[in-house]
């Protein structure tokens, strides 16, 4: 195989990168489905024991061609900093709530008239805290 640029190796170790984290989220409901349940959402347990050892076992075969695809296309591993993983997600979570205000909320229809009253100052609240997070995981600039 013709040896990939930079660029392409860059390029497709960062797709291969979702995949592996996506693959990841999956397992992570085989294990707790039906053991915990998040703040908004409930998962129960619609699969049986043997479709959840299949899954798990065809996740590892997924897992194995990752690694086929790293060894063979010659692809690094990419180095993240915790801190710029938990700020890119941080980041994320800011977008969000910042789309729950209710004024941009209306391209729902006309929200109940106290809902802006309620909502907005929550969501500032919660803007506040992932703000907050997102100051502890920048550096600090030398002086």
């Amino acid at each position: 195989m013709t040896p990939l640029s930079k660029t392409y190796r860059r390029a497709i170790t960062s797709y291969l990168f979702l995949v592996e984290e996506l693959v990841e989220e999956i397992r992570n409901i085989l294990l707790k489905s039906g053991r915990e349940d998040g703040i908004l959402v409930q998962v129960r347990r619609a699969l049986s024991p043997k479709d959840i050892q299949e899954i798990q076992h065809l996740l590892e075969e997924i897992e194995e061609r990752l690694r086929i695809l790293k060894r063979d296309l010659h692809l690094y591993p990419e180095v993240s900093l915790d801190a710029s993983l938990i700020s890119s997600r941080s980041a994320k979570v800011w977008e969000i709530l910042c789309d729950l205000e209710v004024e941009k909320m209306k391209r729902y229809g006309q929200p109940p008239p106290d809902l802006a009253e309620y909502l907005d100052p929550k969501i500032k609240e919660l803007i506040y805290l992932i703000e907050a997070i997102t100051t502890i995981t920048q550096p600090e600039e030398s002086s």
